[in-house]
């Protein structure tokens, strides 16, 4: 009865740690690849700051070399937003000229999820796909 019981606690705390995400360091800078595909930039790459309590997030930025979507391309791209972005378990925010980025943090230190790519620029709004993304606190 003993081991049926640890057993049973063993597996409400590894299901309770699969549930929400982790605080992010307060006042962090993440930042890490977007998997993007290969035929739509070179490299692409997220970075995000996180405010000084820890609560939202203040700028997000993407960067790409070599960018091509719906007839556009740029040999270097950067958008960068400022703004209050609140963080409540995870990440779900569309940061204007940007697009939808989701995801959690699997540490304070670590992120990762999905963005789609809505980029508004002067030519218009352009839905350039979805891709995973992965960042870490510097």
């Amino acid at each position: 009865m003993k081991k049926l019981s640890m057993y049973l606690l063993v597996a409400a705390l590894m299901l309770a740690g699969c549930g929400g995400s982790a605080k992010p360091k307060a006042g962090a800078t993440f930042s890490g690849p977007i998997k993007i595909d290969a035929e739509k930039a070179e490299s692409a790459f997220l970075t995000f700051t996180i405010s000084e309590d820890g609560t939202a997030v203040t700028e997000v930025g993407v960067s790409f070399t070599n960018f091509k979507c719906e007839g556009m391309s740029a040999g270097q791209m950067s958008l960068n937003i400022g703004g209050n972005f609140p963080i409540s378990d995870g990440l779900d925010i569309s940061p204007s000229n940007i697009g939808q980025i989701t995801g959690r943090f699997s540490s304070p230190t670590k992120a990762s999820g999905t963005i789609h790519l809505q980029l508004g620029i002067s030519m218009g709004s352009l839905s350039c796909g979805t891709w995973d993304w992965s960042a870490e606190a510097k």
